[in-house]
């Protein structure tokens, strides 16, 4: 099913990542998981345009490279904050709404070039 496909595709790219950032021998993976999560849920997806993060949150992670060059978040109130989170959630949802009903056309297209009709004859089981 799809939802299977979706779990196979997160699989196969935290295991790419897990890949990249273990040590040699690839016994720490565990103590690295955190920290692919993190690159996980802050990359932006092809799918949606968005990464995890802002589609959830509507706001991008701060990931530990912010902190060192010192971008954060400004100061605003917590009514004028929730106002435009919720603006933004709202915007980025339909914008990743439209990437995804374009990622689908693709995908269909692609399937429909390779995919042949069934021919069956009077008699086949």
């Amino acid at each position: 099913a799809q939802s299977d496909e979706m779990v196979e595709r997160f699989n196969r790219t935290l295991y790419e990542i897990l890949s990249k950032i273990v040590a040699e021998h690839q016994r720490d993976w565990d103590q690295r998981l955190p920290m692919a999560l993190l690159a996980y849920r802050a990359s932006t997806h092809k799918s949606t345009g968005f990464s995890p993060a802002m589609m959830l949150f509507g706001r991008e992670l701060t990931v530990p490279a912010d902190i060192l060059t010192g971008v954060g978040p400004g100061s605003r109130s917590r009514t004028q904050y929730a106002s435009e989170l919720r603006k933004h959630l709202q915007e980025t949802h339909d914008i990743a709404r439209q990437n995804m009903q374009k990622v689908a056309v693709e995908s269909k297209r692609r399937y429909d070039r390779r995919s042949r009709e069934p021919r069956f004859q009077v008699g086949d089981e």
